[in-house]
């Protein structure tokens, strides 16, 4: 098989891959999160593609990528791009979530979903950018267009900026801040939303795993940034954290409590790290 025809074939199966439920009740939040495993398992196998072809590449002998490599990095960020746009789909899906469901757990059910997919989104974007900025090589290639693929020129640059956007990384820390008052609010109250969702085999890992999720989109920022940016006191003082608190409080009082505020920040605001 040719590379063109192996390139199309692949293309095809991601395409089936993402176009089908996985299951038949397919709006519910537990297919969410099965398909939100899936796409992190996906994002891994890519990324340990593209680090076998980073090394293996001819390109340390000839100066450029075989066409057949070519072919693959082409590949490669197609897989990114329609994992990318998987995972901004479930949390497109739950932005007006408030204005359909009455239900407390329900509601802390969308967000711990939501906010998950949009930390996901921030750590695999990351990933992206953080394996490939020293070579300026791969950024080249990453940044082409791929008619075939429909792929438009700078797709690189697009993750770059969106991922070191200022106000994206103000909102994801308010986001950070808003949870965390959530959650020490609720999660040692009995019968509160956290408090049943903490020991649920399906909605406990996603609370506990925010953490560390979180940490990761610091330490990929910090990467990105250092490498990217200068630092200015005024980068600094946007990012510090009393800087946060002050925005958080702002934002409390004007949406009327600290779960609505959070609500408003991850589904309107945080979904844009795409």
């Amino acid at each position: 098989m040719n590379s063109r025809s192996s390139l199309q074939l692949t293309f095809f199966s991601v395409f089936i891959l993402f176009s089908f439920p996985l299951s038949s009740a397919s709006n519910t939040f537990e297919d969410d999160i099965k398909k939100l495993s899936i796409f992190q398992a996906a994002f891994d196998q890519m990324y340990l593609e593209m680090g076998e072809i980073k090394t293996s590449a001819t390109r340390h002998e000839t100066g450029h990528f075989s066409n057949v490599e070519s072919d693959k990095i082409e590949n490669l960020l197609f897989r990114y791009l329609v994992l990318r746009r998987s995972v901004w789909d479930i949390i497109n899906k739950y932005q007006d979530y408030n204005t359909y469901s009455d239900y407390p757990h329900e509601n802390m059910k969308a967000l711990l979903v939501g906010y998950t997919s949009a930390l996901t989104l921030y750590k695999y974007s990351g990933i992206l950018i953080t394996k490939n900025m020293g070579d300026d090589q791969v950024i080249d290639k990453l940044n082409e267009a791929y008619f075939r693929s429909d792929i438009s020129r700078g797709s690189f640059r697009e993750v770059y900026h969106s991922l070191t956007n200022l106000e994206n990384l103000d909102e994801l820390d308010i986001a950070r801040e808003l949870f965390t008052s959530i959650f020490y609010t609720q999660i040692y109250e009995p019968g509160t939303p956290l408090n049943l969702l903490i020991m649920d085999p399906t909605y406990g890992p996603l609370i506990t795993n925010l953490e560390s999720l979180h940490y990761t989109h610091v330490k990929l920022r910090e990467e990105i940034l250092n490498h990217f940016v200068l630092i200015t006191p005024e980068l600094t003082n946007r990012l510090r954290h009393s800087t946060v608190k002050k925005k958080v409080e702002k934002l409390i009082r004007k949406a009327g409590g600290r779960f609505k505020a959070l609500k408003a920040i991850v589904f309107t605001h945080v979904g844009h790290v795409k």
